[in-house]
């Protein structure tokens, strides 16, 4: 149990960065801490052969005062042999590799002759008056002018007071390190805080999140950082998915409502026929009228069907070049049984050849939908007409009737799935209200647009503008 707390403590991401952080911190601390221990190294070094180098040059003005090496040698060791802080220790060579002079504590300290290097750290070999450990060495060559012979000189001192100080400076960072560390993971976890507290609060909002409860949103801290970006991308994506499901909700009631009204006006007309006996004659009206309805139901689940292929982006585009004019004019005589039997006038505006790029039984869906709503909404005697224009980059349809007209408040809802001006109006001359939708879906994937203008002589135009070579997607 005690294991498992300490995993799940161990695996809070809050722990976790701190730690990381931690231990970054750390490593960078051993590399500050080794770079400024060579720096202090090199700049104590250079102070000591600063040091011998004054040192030789008091012994060659020591010489020149006492006109030869060795006169000038016994001088300068009077003066610095056991100096209390760096106490200068010398030998003096010949040419040859030869000791001319060198003093008992040199020599029972050190065993090395001429080595070519102006500067170098040797070990004693033996602890003479408490002075043992690493030994700072100068060599240089010196002119005896009284006997025209070349001298090498080395001159050393120690370095106990410099091995002091990067002992020291060893043993503070040692003992420094494991109180950064450990202050570095508490002040980790105390910023780290309020970050998991967000995250918590981010947690607790989200599981109250039901398919009945989408209204939930998460508070925005004050601080504009990736925290309130992700509150809000989150908040962004609930209000995205509260719309769906509201839309789900009103497209699930709409299509039970639409399939509801057929059907029982369906199952009305059986139950009369089979409780009145009647005749051949008016069963088999009842069946047509039934027939006409199920047709009805049939083709609202098409586009249905039609509208979730959209949704999903399942349609089967086939673009291909075609004559918006030609198609135009199908149409027309398509539907002209339909409008002489309300004893509307159908009539056509069409440029030559109006060539576009795009899927022709989808722009022959969209042309279908717009004459079929604007015959069903013109009154007997009235005027239907197609219009089609063409610009350098794009083509217009314009269907224009002289009904009732659109309100301006309902323009940008008509648009709507099952949306219809008047929703109390039943009967059968009452639409499934997708057909609009649908071209407006279709209209989107090549790339147009859909809207509604008044027409001056009374009722609605439909315009649709189309891209000549937009692909359709």
């Amino acid at each position: 149990m005690l294991s498992k707390r300490l995993r799940n403590y161990l695996g809070r991401l809050d722990i976790r960065l701190a730690v990381y952080y931690s231990f970054a911190l750390l490593f960078l601390a051993i590399a500050i801490s080794w770079f400024l221990y060579y720096r202090l190294e090199h700049n104590l070094t250079k102070q000591v052969d600063g040091i011998l180098l004054d040192e030789f040059h008091e012994l060659t003005l020591e010489i020149d005062e006492e006109g030869g090496v060795r006169e000038g040698v016994q001088g300068f060791a009077k003066d610095v042999v056991w100096r209390k802080y760096y106490p200068i220790l010398f030998q003096v060579l010949s040419a040859q590799n030869q000791v001319v002079t060198r003093p008992v504590e040199f020599e029972v300290l050190f065993t090395f002759g001429i080595r070519n290097q102006e500067y170098f750290t040797v070990i004693a070999r033996n602890d003479v008056h408490g002075i043992k450990g690493h030994f700072r060495v100068l060599e240089r060559r010196i002119a005896d002018k009284a006997s025209n012979k070349e001298y090498v000189v080395h001159l050393a001192t120690h370095l106990k007071r410099t091995d002091k100080i990067l002992e020291n400076y060893i043993e503070n960072i040692v003992s420094a390190i494991p109180v950064i560390f450990a202050g570095s993971i508490l002040l980790g976890l105390f910023i780290a805080k309020k970050p998991r507290d967000i995250l918590k609060e981010i947690i607790g909002v989200t599981n109250k999140i039901t398919s009945e409860n989408l209204s939930e949103r998460l508070a925005l801290p004050e601080a504009r950082d990736e925290i309130r970006q992700l509150s809000i991308t989150i908040n962004s994506m609930l209000d995205r998915i509260e719309g769906a499901f509201e839309q789900i909700r009103q497209f699930t009631g709409d299509a039970s409502h639409e399939l509801r009204t057929p059907l029982a006006a369906i199952k009305g007309e059986i139950e009369v026929a089979l409780t009145h006996g009647e005749s051949s004659r008016e069963y088999r009206e009842t069946l047509f009228n039934c027939l006409e309805r199920v047709e009805d139901i049939i083709r609202m689940v098409n586009d249905l069907i039609l509208i979730s292929r959209f949704d999903e982006k399942e349609i089967d585009w086939q673009p291909t070049e075609i004559d918006l004019a030609a198609q135009a004019a199908e149409i027309i005589e398509f539907f002209r049984p339909l409008a002489e039997g309300k004893r509307i006038r159908l009539e056509m505006q069409a440029a030559e050849s109006v060539i576009l790029y795009a899927d022709r039984s989808n722009i022959l869906r969209l042309l279908n939908n717009l004459m079929e709503n604007a015959i069903k909404f013109t009154p007997e005697g009235g005027r239907v007409r197609l219009r089609t224009q063409c610009s350098r980059e794009e083509v217009v349809l314009r269907v224009e009737d002289n009904g009732p007209g659109v309100p301006p408040a309902e323009r940008e809802n008509i648009f709507h799935r099952f949306y219809q001006i008047n929703a109390a109006r039943s009967g059968r001359g009452r639409g499934t209200g997708l057909g609009l939708h649908i071209c407006q879906r279709i209209a989107d994937a090549h790339g147009g647009k859909i809207w509604i203008e008044d027409n001056p002589g009374g009722g609605a135009v439909f315009v649709v503008t189309l891209p000549k070579d937009k692909t359709p997607v």
